[in-house]
């Protein structure tokens, strides 16, 4: 396809229709002028392909002929040239039905195509734009005197509405401050049913209670009457030392066993009051381990390092009495097993677990961190012992 050879055809087929094409698109090559010549002068049709859509300059059309489909028309060939001279004349054929027409020429046709008759028409439509002008006039007029009837209805409207208002307004005041209330009645209510739970619970596990006391009870009668019994003929109380040590012995395991009955206590109110605990946003599963926290008082914990962390962690699970009468192990530390020191219990391991989860959840879990943990709980329970009693410690070491 080129711009130069492009032909003006009429479409014998299509109601005589004209357009521009290509002279690639001949079925029957066409060599050489004269031919084109003698082909216009007999009015001779040929067949030419012709693409589905809209013929545009030769650069254009080989994009869109990639995707267009053809077909096979019958055509006159009416003139023959360039792409721009062929659309000039294809103008002319429509307008003024010659291929070439000069100025003269046109404006003779221009003027035929005006006739005397048209004259009154432009009167005849002045009249009517006149007619229109009226008749918008009078519709103009009536539509202001509606708008101000209308506006003097909504002005009667709004001043009804506006009495209206006030009595809603007051309604609506009146029922909020009565959903506030109700709303903080309901508020109450849930926390009295917490604490209800929760001394419920109490309540079921005070016979387990009153039984180690029963026990513990009985434990020292027992004793006091094998201190009778074991005495010389002078009255005097035999193997006094070791009855003493006994007795110390069954009544540190009683206190431990009433420690860890109570921590038993606590674990059950604790999973008990679980279902509504978790529901409320104030309370946190610590590390998935069952062991419910303030979320408040876990938000306060400084995170700016893994110990800071787990001493604020310990403080809010633990009270000052169990950091101060526990450690983290339960054993005496190597340095220490020649001194006379008696072993402090070890920490709630469910708790410590929990924590220990928990800080791992946040920080990056390996051997540092690990040892850092556990120094942090040694130092707290060191910390949380009174002075007094690590200088008598520090005392019977020496």
């Amino acid at each position: 396809m080129d711009n130069n050879k492009c032909l003006l055809l009429e479409f014998v087929n299509e109601d005589k229709k004209i357009a521009v094409g290509y002279q690639d698109w001949l079925q029957d090559k066409i060599s050489g002028e004269k031919k084109y010549l003698d082909i216009i002068e007999k009015k001779s049709e040929v067949k030419i392909k012709w693409p589905n859509c809209d013929i545009a300059p030769a650069l254009i059309m080989k994009k869109r002929v990639k995707t267009c489909e053809w077909k096979t028309v019958v055509a006159r060939i009416l003139s023959f040239g360039e792409w721009t001279k062929m659309c000039q004349q294809r103008d002319n054929l429509e307008i003024y039905g010659i291929l070439e027409a000069t100025k003269e020429e046109r404006k003779s046709m221009c003027k035929k195509q005006w006739s005397d008759d048209e004259e009154p028409e432009d009167s005849q439509r002045k009249k009517k734009y006149k007619k229109k002008e009226m008749n918008i006039e009078t519709k103009s007029s009536k539509l202001w005197k509606e708008l101000k009837t209308r506006k003097t209805q909504v002005s009667i409207i709004e001043s009804e509405q506006s009495s209206d208002d006030d009595s809603s307004s007051k309604m609506s005041q009146h029922f909020i401050q009565e959903n506030k209330t109700l709303k903080k009645e309901n508020n109450d209510l849930k926390n009295e049913n917490v604490a209800l739970r929760i001394s419920l619970a109490c309540i079921e596990n005070l016979p387990k209670i009153n039984n180690l006391v029963e026990t513990i009870l009985l434990k020292t009668e027992k004793i006091h009457d094998k201190i009778d019994l074991i005495t010389d003929s002078n009255g005097n109380n035999l193997m006094e030392n070791d009855i003493l040590l006994t007795t110390e012995k069954i009544y540190k395991n009683d206190l431990f066993a009433k420690k860890n009955n109570s921590e038993a206590t606590n674990n059950i109110i604790e999973m008990t009051s679980n279902k509504e605990l978790l529901n409320n946003e104030k309370m946190i599963n610590l590390g998935g381990k069952g062991v419910l926290v303030n979320a408040g008082r876990l938000r306060n914990c400084n995170r700016s390092s893994i110990s800071q962390y787990t001493c604020d962690l310990l403080s809010v699970v633990f009270s000052k009495e169990e950091l101060a009468t526990s450690s983290l192990t339960g054993k005496i530390a190597n340095t220490m097993k020649g001194a006379n020191i008696t072993p402090k219990p070890a920490l709630n391991s469910k708790r410590l677990e929990a924590i220990e989860a928990h800080v791992f959840s946040i920080f990056e879990c390996n051997k540092d961190t690990q040892k850092l943990f556990k120094a942090a709980v040694r130092q707290k329970c060191n910390n949380a012992t009174p002075r007094a009693s690590r200088r008598n410690q520090e005392d019977d070491n020496k």
